[in-house]
């Protein structure tokens, strides 16, 4: 089922590590009531051994390879359609192309440690092609044409790449960082767009917090038709429950009337009516669960969660609004309570659930809570498929290339001349029968 929405919206964030501060950013994305579609981290400080999971998304991840810190990641909607362009070898980068209602975007995640940027290692990250672009990163990179005080070399190379590739810096002017420990801010994360996006971008920074970091969350609106495909949370079937002697007997009887009382020669029409019959009585044998509500990312969460933060973000603005150290030490403490706070709730909660364990608990359950703390969340959709034909994008367009391949592979061609004359005779002997 399609669902269209007329907003894009991306959120781009350099967390200083998804292990302290991603519990939090959950807390923060469950509580929104617009999702964004695309969310691109930097600095995830992930390891390939350490998973995290956004409820209701897809990961593509680029963890560091040596070394500690650095990493990106980006997380897509489940409701939408994308394939993944390339992750960076040499540099810290994921492209992917997001497919609208009439077009796709490719959408680059892009985190420089620090380094001497040049146009040739820009020019490889974006790599080919002429389609509309949008970069999400921390680029390390001071120009007044963002709202530094000064221009630094990585500054200049990120302006001479917006002049040369027909991009529009959406940044304006404010800042994109803080440094608590100085009080000073900063604009090093930028969001750039090709001037056939600008027009219709909307960019702004939650300046209300860091969530733990000392960057802030970027957002970007983009005017453009979305797609969403739309899952139905229907119920399951209680197999547990059902009746399986009531359901062979009905069945055999409904197949019977269905024998006597039409003369189908059709064969579709015959499967379309065989499979009636059996969902019909099994709805009334069987029977389903209601309908499947969707879970919290964050079940743990308590109260105490978010007085801790409140009392973290009014320490935050006190020491962005007047700095002096004694507001700096008060906003680290509240900082550290608060990363304290949460892991002791999950550490409760989940001891909590042990303690109730009994000799008779199913084990499905079990597995099920154990996903449950970890945030998965199961997603049956099929990816965006590819091959010398083309992109599928909808789901009706990945069955006619899934079948295409399949009629490709039990074609004769793919079989020696024996094989042919056997199976020849093999229906000659079959229509004797």
């Amino acid at each position: 089922m399609w669902r269209l929405l007329m907003v894009l919206l991306i959120l781009q964030w350099n967390a200083r590590s998804l292990i302290a501060n991603g519990q939090e950013f959950k807390k923060v994305i469950e509580d929104k009531e617009y999702k964004p579609h695309i969310i691109c981290i930097q600095e995830t400080w992930l390891k390939p051994h350490l998973d995290f999971v956004i409820q209701g998304y897809t990961s593509i991840r680029r963890d560091r390879q040596t070394g500690n810190g650095g990493g990106v990641a980006i997380f897509i909607k489940n409701e939408v359609t994308y394939r993944v362009i390339e992750l960076g070898d040499e540099h810290e980068s994921i492209i992917v192309e997001v497919f609208l209602k009439e077009q796709s975007i490719k959408v680059i995640n892009y985190y420089n440690p620090c380094n001497r940027l040049s146009m040739e290692v820009l020019e490889k990250v974006m790599g080919m092609g002429n389609q509309k672009v949008i970069w999400c990163g921390d680029f390390n990179a001071y120009n007044t044409l963002w709202g530094s005080n000064n221009t630094d070399h990585n500054g200049k190379v990120i302006e001479e790449m917006i002049d040369s590739k027909s991009l529009i810096c959406m940044n304006d002017g404010r800042a994109t960082r803080i440094d608590v420990a100085r009080g000073r801010c900063s604009s090093i994360d930028l969001t750039l767009v090709s001037e056939g996006l600008a027009g219709i971008c909307m960019w702004d920074t939650w300046e209300d917090s860091t969530i733990g970091s000392d960057h802030y969350v970027i957002s970007c609106k983009i005017g453009m038709d979305v797609n969403e495909i739309t899952e139905d949370r229907i119920g399951r079937w209680k197999f547990k429950m059902a009746n399986w002697e009531a359901f062979k007997y009905i069945s055999e009887v409904k197949l019977q009337e269905l024998t006597l009382n039409y003369e189908i020669e059709d064969v579709d029409l015959y499967n379309e009516k065989l499979c009636e019959v059996l969902y019909n009585t099994a709805e009334e044998i069987i029977g389903k669960s209601k309908e499947i509500k969707r879970k919290k990312s964050v079940p743990w969460w308590t109260e105490l969660c978010s007085k801790a933060i409140q009392d973290r973000n009014k320490a935050f603005k006190r020491v962005r609004r007047t700095y002096i150290f004694h507001n700096f030490i008060s906003y680290k403490k509240e900082q550290a309570k608060v990363r304290r706070v949460i892991r002791a709730a999950k550490k409760s909660y989940w001891r909590n659930y042990c303690d109730s364990i009994g000799e008779k608990v199913d084990v499905s359950e079990v597995w099920g809570m154990i996903r449950k703390m970890g945030g998965f969340k199961r997603n049956p959709g099929i990816p965006t498929l590819s091959s010398g034909e083309g992109i599928a994008v909808t789901n009706v367009e990945k069955a006619e290339m899934l079948a295409g391949v399949f009629v490709q592979v039990h074609s004769n061609d793919n079989i020696t001349e024996e094989m042919k004359i056997n199976r020849e005779e093999s229906k000659k002997n079959i229509q004797i029968l």
